[in-house]
């Protein structure tokens, strides 16, 4: 079973009104089980809104998109986005960031930390575990990130043009490490970036 399907999806943005907009037309593709499929295209092509409604954060005008056999009408932790700036809360370290969900689901601390810390080492920031988001680098910050999807349980990681930020240098070097940790980790990833080199570097499909 494929792990997502669009199927002939579309997007009008203020739809029935003089402002509508068509952001995607009947769009249908397939995601199957530890795929690393890249969505490339110019800005304003509809990506990022496309990455949105498989996160469940949007609904398509029209089609339907299914996660694992089911029609996606919600967020889900299975599912986890990450975006082009880093998401993190400033006034939390970097352990608690990335175990923040967990006390959502009502895990107690002990074990939040103990399975943070399991992630951390993962995308190598143990040593960094108790500081704060203005102590690290973009790529650093971008990799606290990965460590809370994979934390949370995510099977599949959406990521909106992540490394766009990033100097070319930190950008090839968290390429890398992307690659790494899908190889390790045998997750789904669906990526958005309007760089080919990235595309061609990154996909199985694109």
């Amino acid at each position: 079973m494929s792990e997502i399907v669009c199927d002939r999806i579309s997007k009008i943005w203020s739809p029935d009104t003089p402002e509508a907009n068509l952001a995607i037309d009947e769009v249908s593709f397939s995601v199957e089980p530890g795929e690393f499929l890249v969505i490339i295209g110019p800005s304003g092509c509809g990506k990022s809104t496309l990455l949105s409604m498989i996160a469940g954060l949007e609904k398509p005008t029209s089609g339907s998109i299914g996660f694992r056999g089911e029609i996606i009408t919600e967020p889900s932790p299975h599912r986890s986005m990450i975006f082009q700036q880093p998401s993190l809360f400033p006034w939390l370290s970097l352990i608690e960031n990335v175990a923040f969900g967990l006390s959502l689901q009502g895990l107690g601390k002990r074990e939040r930390h103990d399975r943070a810390k399991k992630y951390l080492q993962q995308v190598g920031l143990l040593k960094s575990a108790h500081r704060y988001p203005h102590q690290l680098s973009g790529g650093m910050q971008q990799r606290a990130c990965i460590a809370r999807a994979l934390c949370l349980g995510a099977d599949v990681l959406l990521m909106d043009e992540p490394f766009a930020a990033l100097d070319v240098q930190t950008r090839f070097l968290m390429q890398k490490f992307l690659l790494d940790i899908w190889q390790d980790m045998q997750k789904t990833v669906i990526f958005v970036t309007h760089h080919i080199d990235e595309a061609v570097y990154l996909a199985d499909q694109y």
